[in-house]
């Protein structure tokens, strides 16, 4: 080849290359390097059934996704089929034990035995029959109270229903007096070596002894006095009183065995107060009772303060000590 002023490229013949021209010398001999192939993936021949039968290109696979369930949902949907879970799923291993499972709970304050209950549906039943059997005896047993003649007139007519309608309602004073001094000795854990039950008939022997020695020495005294008719007619509104009482102690005594709450002490109290008021009421009934009959005051105070006072003291001194 001949030399002259031209200029030849070598290196590779690729589109990428950026390589500076450079002037061929004269006398020089130019050779150049085969240009080397890239291996190329060899051509399939095609067959008559590829050039008439066009290929069915195989479905690509689906793939299955699998939602996690919300926590704190149960394994049930709203048709009450089970979720088809994925074997590949961690699943937290938990482990339960009976014993530490604890559910919240209010105590109670008493806890409320058979025999409890059973006396106390007694009561209920008195009163029901009370109820039916003397339909204007709640009706006069209120009036009584609030006025005094009232009262008067109740004692003057007097029948067999609203007898035995008394006798009903003593009986159902002292179950409830017997029920609310047990709740009391429990409140103030004056304890005895005894079954609760022998404990709550002791209190009722008690009650009832001392309020029959009470009417008792109230008769004697008022046959010493000449007093007979005004002694018995005070004998009856006390019982008047104690009926009263038992009714408002009966809900009070329900409060303090069954009610879901901590402390008893604001009904117990309640109930204190109560009987103390019931009690203050039928000694100013008395005193009238006996006033209007120019009773001695002396003998009416030496009374009171012997059958009414001490052993309501005595009561209280018993409780300060235990």
């Amino acid at each position: 080849m001949a030399s002259g002023d031209y200029y030849f490229i070598t290196g590779q013949d690729t589109v990428k290359a950026s390589l500076p021209a450079q002037p061929a010398k004269s006398g020089v001999q130019i050779t150049l390097d085969p240009v080397r192939m890239l291996p190329s993936a060899p051509l399939q021949r095609l067959s008559e059934e590829d050039i008439l039968v066009p290929r069915q290109l195989a479905a690509p696979q689906k793939k299955i996704y699998f939602k996690k369930p919300p926590e704190n949902t149960g394994v049930l949907n709203d048709t009450t089929q089970h979720l088809l879970l994925p074997p590949d799923l961690p699943l937290a291993q938990i482990t339960v034990q009976p014993t530490g499972i604890i559910l919240p709970s209010q105590p109670f304050r008493y806890h409320s035995n058979d025999w409890f209950t059973l006396i106390f549906l007694l009561t209920l039943v008195i009163l029901t029959l009370v109820k039916s059997s003397t339909k204007k005896y709640f009706t006069l047993l209120l009036q009584s109270i609030g006025s005094f003649q009232a009262s008067a007139r109740m004692y003057r007519e007097q029948n067999i229903s609203l007898v035995q309608g008394s006798l009903a309602m003593e009986g159902f004073y002292l179950t409830v007096m017997a029920l609310f001094g047990f709740q009391v000795l429990q409140f103030f854990a004056i304890s005895f070596p005894l079954h609760e039950s022998l404990v709550f008939l002791i209190c009722f022997a008690a009650l009832f002894i001392f309020f029959q020695t009470k009417f008792l020495i109230y008769k004697l005294l008022g046959g010493i006095s000449e007093t007979t008719g005004d002694t018995r007619e005070y004998l009856f509104n006390i019982r008047n009183h104690h009926h009263i009482l038992g009714l408002l102690l009966w809900p009070i005594v329900a409060a303090i065995a069954w009610m879901p709450h901590q402390d008893s002490w604001f009904f117990l109290f309640s109930g204190l107060i109560l009987t103390g008021l019931i009690n203050f009421l039928y000694l100013i009934r008395g005193a009238r009772i006996l006033l209007k009959k120019h009773y001695s005051i002396f003998y009416l105070f030496l009374y009171l303060c012997t059958l009414e006072i001490l052993p309501l003291l005595l009561f209280l001194k018993v409780v300060q000590t235990s």
